[in-house]
């Protein structure tokens, strides 16, 4: 019987420190650590090394602290009180939520993700800190957001009712249909053709192009607190898309 409970012991043992349950089987990968942000919607994620052989009990916890003045990172994951929190994550990835505590700039925050089996926690990751900057850049190059092939997580934030939008010239083929969706995937509008050439623009929303290849959308009425995606198709049904925000 002891030699029984040595022997579970042992395979415990093995079994919280590799395989399934590897306590070090979780590494941060953004934001980075001591990294500068500029959004107060920030996109996390980090890797699994063993997620594959979980079996689908495995599931995730974030934390994020706000730390004090000259504390160090370990001691505020630690010791203070979460200013946001998430439990029963399934992926590796979280988008800050709109109606979570907002981050506030100039502020350092530290995070850290546990990993648990069921219920019971297995492991967590090494902390990180970031600092949200305390006047959001406007520069010319970083206004006009290049729109993408695929969601990523991101979403680009509206200023001052305003969307700037970018995209590769080989999209550029005839006339761009625009259309704007809500976060339930509805339609708001898709009134707006942009010509290329012509640079014509049908439809109720006020779309402009500046240049070549850079855009400016009005978003007048539909300028209200919430998720969106913009979507630009041209004559070929090629797709980009933008996820947005107005705050």
């Amino acid at each position: 019987m002891k030699l029984s409970r040595l022997l579970f012991g042992f395979l415990l043992t093995t079994l919280l420190t590799t395989g399934v349950f590897g306590q070090r089987g979780i590494s941060l990968l953004s934001p980075f650590h001591e990294d500068t942000l500029q959004e107060q919607t920030p996109f996390f994620n980090w890797y699994v090394s063993d997620a594959g052989k979980s079996n689908g009990r495995i599931s995730y916890v974030f934390v994020l602290v706000k730390m004090r003045e000259g504390q160090e990172l370990a001691e505020a994951v630690n010791l203070n009180v979460p200013h946001f929190k998430m439990s029963r994550l399934r992926q590796a990835q979280l988008s800050y939520p709109m109606d979570a505590p907002k981050l506030e700039r100039g502020v350092w925050y530290g995070w850290q993700v546990q990993k648990y089996w069921a219920n019971s926690l297995i492991g967590q990751s090494e902390p990180r800190k970031f600092i949200l900057a305390k006047v959001k850049e406007e520069r010319e190059d970083l206004k006009y957001a290049k729109l993408k092939r695929r969601r990523d997580g991101t979403y680009h934030e509206v200023v001052n009712g305003m969307l700037y939008f970018t995209m590769e010239e080989r999209y550029q083929q005839g006339k761009l249909k625009i259309q704007v969706y809500d976060d339930k995937g509805s339609l708001l509008f898709d009134q707006a053709v942009v010509d290329k050439e012509g640079a014509d623009i049908d439809g109720e929303i006020n779309l402009k192009l500046r240049g070549s290849n850079f855009y400016e959308l009005d978003l007048g009425g539909f300028n209200k607190a919430g998720r969106y995606e913009l979507q630009a198709v041209n004559d070929k049904g090629k797709k980009l898309i933008l996820p947005f925000e107005v705050k």
